[in-house]
């Protein structure tokens, strides 16, 4: 028997009949972890969100104070405070104790604020949207300075504010993971409302907002992922891949698994009805992504073997990690 790890049989490509995709589907859901990293994965929105402090997860802050970048290597500046740094003329010390990046201008996400209106005591609870006010209160400004004749002024707006009461939560967006308030009919938050209209403008045919929710993705940061986007069993085989490989002490890297959860959202699975070559061309040119899914399309064609009851030690070379057996070493 040879002591190296070697790879079991591969897949022959073939049609993929729904029925047995089900099959595979579901004998994959009865291998996942439901507890994996509670603290880090949502199973039911299909969202990862890094813990910056987690040394098994690639997510890393920009060693500028303040700043709000994520970053996939650690002790590094985003490129915005790199060129900050090189523009300022000032030494490394000087700099962090002086620079604040602006959000608003580099497009750093954060998370909305609360609207302002509420008398005291009675805080609305929706996000912003506007001004410091959520649409609604945003909505009915528009109407009482209009009709009362008062000043469209940011002085007004926060005198007429503190005197309206406010609102309860508005009920969260219907994309998994989106924590914007779904503000119309549709159930979508104003962002994903406008990406599902674009979506049916350039669908053959209408697809409810429920529906298509169901496969979109909320704003990531740089610590975060979904597999909402990827076809049902593709996310299961992409799951099984990140805990076989955070079970051997393998980092989770969210900027690679975004750049994979895109690339390989044509595929209804990476084992049946497709090739490894189908599969690694989709990716090409990521490095890391071609590792993370060489070992993935190795994990699922061992799991493929016990799908089809097939006995790893009746193979002409075994499998010696499937089988749990330490390599000989010299």
């Amino acid at each position: 028997m040879n002591s190296s790890l070697a790879s079991v049989t591969p897949i022959p490509a073939r049609p993929a009949d729904d029925g047995r995709l089900e099959q595979w589907r579901t004998f994959l859901a009865g291998k996942i972890d439901p507890s994996w990293r509670e603290d880090e994965w949502d199973g039911t929105s299909w969202l990862f969100t890094g813990d910056l402090d987690n040394p098994r997860t690639a997510a890393y802050r920009c060693r500028t104070p303040e700043c709000l970048s994520v970053l996939p290597s650690p002790h590094s500046r985003c490129q915005f405070c790199r060129e900050a740094l090189r523009d300022s003329g000032l030494n490394e010390a000087e700099f962090e104790a002086s620079y604040r990046r602006d959000p608003q201008r580099y497009l750093v996400y954060t998370r909305p604020s609360q609207c302002i209106a509420g008398i005291k005591g009675d805080r609305c609870r929706r996000s912003a949207a506007s001004r410091g006010l959520c649409r609604s209160h945003h909505a009915r400004w528009h109407r009482v300075f209009r009709r009362d004749g008062l000043a469209n002024t940011d002085e007004q707006l926060v005198e007429w504010a503190a005197g309206v009461p406010g609102l309860d939560p508005a009920p969260s967006c219907i994309v998994g993971g989106c924590p914007l308030d779904g503000v119309v009919s549709s159930g979508l938050c104003g962002t994903h409302y406008e990406r599902w209209k674009k979506a049916m403008s350039q669908s053959p045919q209408p697809v409810p907002a429920e529906t298509w929710a169901l496969t979109a993705v909320p704003y990531l940061t740089g610590a975060q992922f979904s597999l909402a986007g990827l076809r049902p069993v593709v996310r299961l085989e992409m799951l099984l891949g990140l805990q076989q490989r955070d079970a051997i002490a393998g980092r989770v890297v969210p900027r690679v698994m975004r750049s994979l959860a895109t690339r390989l959202t044509g595929f209804a699975s990476l084992i049946l009805g497709t090739t490894e070559a189908d599969v690694m061309q989709a990716i090409e040119g990521q490095t890391n992504g071609l590792y993370f899914c060489g070992q993935t399309l190795h994990y699922l064609r061992v799991a493929f073997d016990e799908f089809n009851g097939i006995d790893p030690t009746q193979r002409p070379v075994w499998d010696v990690a499937a089988l749990g057996i330490a390599a000989a070493t010299n």
